[in-house]
């Protein structure tokens, strides 16, 4: 829904690659159905850095 409580239409301008839905595994349905719908109404193209993180993982980028 847009400010005005309209729905917003996708616009088929971009998509996720395999490498990014590769990283969604695993990661809360809620977040993939977010990421998946903005990709979906934007107009602007992104991508998924990085999905579900190790202990180990974290703790680096932590430090």
């Amino acid at each position: 829904m847009n400010r005005e409580g309209k729905p917003v239409e996708p616009t088929g301008k971009c998509s996720l690659s395999a490498k990014s839905l590769e990283r969604l595994k695993g990661l809360y349905l809620d977040l993939v159905k977010t990421v998946e719908r903005a990709i979906e109404i934007t107009d602007i193209d992104f991508s998924v850095g990085e999905g579900l993180r190790s202990i180990t993982r974290q703790k680096e980028l932590f430090e």
